[in-house]
């Protein structure tokens, strides 16, 4: 398991090198994980006090046994979904939901919560494998065959969510083409009050 971890704060220390050229990242603050999975990239941000949120955190602790909490004392581990989230939790400088966007049920609130949480100002970055042929997506959505992922979207609808949520200067970053899905972030900033 320490290896994967070592690995996984890697993969997450190469990502923001991949990102920063597009974006503001603070020297400090506060920082959400949105959907952070049992080893998200609050892995990587020791030097902020991050609030990292994900359904399963639960089963991550108990059941897979990758996530220990006392690992990270920089988290607050919510054990909610994006969509749900409480509106105490404040604002962040910097949202990230990377790889979760297409796992929850209501996709508009879950964007919504994201822009609500993104402070005045502030970025958000969003990741997740977008189909790049239209068919493609319509075939995805007619067979069940992926029930953990219950939106299928081509690059440009992400961006458009982004944009009707609130986010402007929207900026779409192509990591990974792949023979059905790219992998792509989008990087949205909230107008400062």
């Amino acid at each position: 398991m320490e290896s994967y971890l070592e690995w996984k704060t890697g993969y997450w220390n190469l990502f923001l090198t991949r990102v920063n050229p597009y974006m503001k990242m603070p020297t400090e603050g506060r920082i959400a994980d949105m959907g952070c999975g049992p080893a998200g990239i609050f892995m990587a941000l020791p030097q902020f006090q991050v609030v990292a949120a994900d359904p399963l955190i639960p089963y991550y602790i108990k059941e897979l046994k990758v996530l220990n909490p006392s690992r990270y004392p920089h988290v607050r581990f919510v054990p909610m979904g994006l969509e749900w989230l409480p509106a105490n939790l404040g604002q962040f400088h910097t949202v990230f939901s990377l790889n979760a966007i297409n796992h929850v049920s209501d996709l508009a609130a879950a964007f919504k919560t994201l822009f609500d949480l993104t402070a005045p100002g502030g970025t958000c970055v969003v990741s997740i494998d977008a189909h790049r042929f239209m068919w493609l997506k319509y075939l995805f959505a007619a067979i069940p065959a992926d029930a953990l992922h219950p939106h299928q979207y081509v690059r440009g609808e992400y961006r458009d969510m982004m944009e009707r949520a609130g986010f402007v200067e929207v900026q779409e970053i192509e990591m990974k083409k792949g023979p059905i899905f790219t992998y792509c972030v989008w990087i949205g900033q909230k107008k400062p009050n």
